[in-house]
């Protein structure tokens, strides 16, 4: 009697909200019972562009079609970790809980896309147009976004906490709820001392704009006096769709501890090192 190994894929919910593709295997075991090898999923053939089922998990083998011709392709819940996409073209598509995460989008067309629920942990998106993208609700934590076009999209509840934002274009862009922690919207983190009151003067300079983004301001105003330990300031970012948000957090040492100095001998004073 054979037992087979069943490989499935899920997405873990809870405090993470977001799909992510793994894949799992369940093992059963019985003494004296063989077992075969895993039953691999089918890879995916789209156009001249096969989409590899890793296997094992995570990243062998892997996805690579730059420059595929990819539009209009319904590809929701397509597992493209580690995927070499570069310069492909999957604008129209739906891409709706989609596993992205460490793939190179460097230069690709993602414009009117169902990004929705999308994992895209540290992607990267270099230069890609995402114009008029539904990214509602993904998780692009550390997402290189540099150059990028967003004009348009939709980045409602995502979380892009630590992006690489650099020179990205959020024309007409939402960004109501987004997570814009560790990004060049926000202040960076601030370290100082505490002066003997205690305290800390702390004053920081507005992060500049990008287009379509407008700093409002956060809940301390630059120059307020801040206690010894960590505070984390809130602070928001106007876009076209409502507001994003983000944090980032001040830490003031305790005051120096002065060494009294040492006391001055005058000579003659004391005892001599031959007695007197």
């Amino acid at each position: 009697m054979k037992i087979s190994l069943a490989v499935h894929s899920s997405r873990p919910r809870g405090p993470w909200r977001h799909a992510i593709s793994w894949l799992g295997v369940a093992v059963a075991g019985v003494a004296g019972v063989g077992i075969t090898a895993p039953i691999a999923a089918a890879d995916t053939v789209v156009g001249t562009c096969t989409i590899k089922v890793p296997n094992p998990w995570p990243l062998e083998p892997l996805t690579s079609c730059p420059g595929a011709d990819l539009r209009g392709a319904d590809l929701h819940g397509v597992n493209f970790v580690g995927a070499n996409l570069v310069g492909a073209d999957l604008s129209g598509g739906n891409l709706e809980g989609a596993n992205i995460h460490l793939a190179d989008l460097s230069g690709a067309k993602l414009n009117n896309v169902n990004l929705k629920d999308s994992y895209g942990l540290t992607v990267v998106l270099h230069a890609a147009d995402l114009s008029g993208t539904d990214i509602t609700r993904g998780y692009w934590l550390a997402a290189d976004l540099s150059n990028t076009k967003l004009v348009g999209a939709n980045l409602t509840d995502t979380d892009l906490a630590g992006a690489n934002l650099t020179a990205a274009d959020l024309t007409g862009a939402n960004l109501s709820g987004a997570n814009l922690t560790s990004t060049l919207l926000m202040p960076s983190v601030i370290y100082t001392d505490a002066d003997q009151s205690g305290t800390a003067a702390v004053t920081w300079a507005a992060p500049a704009n990008l287009p379509g983004t407008v700093f409002e301001g956060c809940d301390r105003t630059s120059g307020d006096r801040f206690p010894v330990g960590q505070t984390l300031v809130n602070c928001t970012v106007n876009s076209a769709g409502g507001r994003g948000t983000g944090t980032f957090s001040v830490h003031i040492n305790p005051p120096p501890t002065e060494t009294p100095d040492p006391p001055i001998i005058q000579p003659g004073e004391g005892s001599s090192l031959f007695g007197s």
